[in-house]
């Protein structure tokens, strides 16, 4: 349930920086990427049972880093991590970061869990099909925690397999992941199929 609500107005100004050296970006075999982003800025809340305006300051971060390593001429190895974070002095159950789901932690729902720290290692066998597609197993390690309201924090996981094939329009992939929250255990019939396209131009 959410109990620690606001109406929300912020504005924040930050940097990114980007490196990517990849061999061949639509499907690497070798090279890495670097992405991450810093912002700060001021917020204004005002709590939904009061008139009081509360004005505070806000910062946000990001990195991810990619790592693809050549085993042999199909077989490929990528490493990652995804992390990110917010602070407030006090933070709403409406601003927590939002994760899960194809592009994070798979064997999830997409974006079924909330942080306000969160970071996931990755890490994915490929095997090469052709210089656009690749068969893939993977395993995702989530670690994070929410302070909006009561704290908590938890470590799931997912695993799975899947297939991404290019196409004259892009990338597409499919999968299917397993995934563990808390103390539930892991269920067949909880697995979660992921599909995912990306368009290169």
């Amino acid at each position: 349930n959410f109990t620690n609500l606001s109406t929300l107005r912020s504005n924040s100004y930050g940097l990114s920086f980007l490196h990517r050296q990849l061999d061949y970006l639509p499907n690497p075999t070798k090279g890495f990427l670097l992405n991450s982003e810093i912002s700060a800025g001021s917020r204004k809340s005002q709590l939904n049972d009061t008139s009081l305006v509360e004005r505070s300051t806000i910062y946000s971060s990001s990195i991810q880093i990619d790592i693809f390593v050549p085993l042999t001429a199909r077989n490929v190895l990528h490493i990652a991590n995804k992390t990110n974070l917010y602070y407030a002095p006090v933070i709403f159950q409406n601003e927590v970061l939002r994760f899960g789901g194809q592009a994070t932690l798979r064997g999830f729902n997409e974006e079924e869990l909330y942080a306000t720290l969160s970071t996931v290692f990755s890490i994915e066998y490929r095997f090469l099909l052709d210089r656009n597609s690749h068969i893939f197993a993977f395993f995702d390690q989530g670690i994070y925690e929410n302070n909006s309201a009561i704290y908590y924090k938890d470590h799931p996981y997912g695993f799975g397999a899947g297939l991404s094939f290019g196409t004259n329009i892009g990338m597409f992939s499919i999968s299917y992941g397993l995934g563990k929250q808390f103390g539930d255990p892991v269920l067949i019939r909880n697995g979660k199929i992921h599909f995912g396209y990306i368009a290169y131009f």
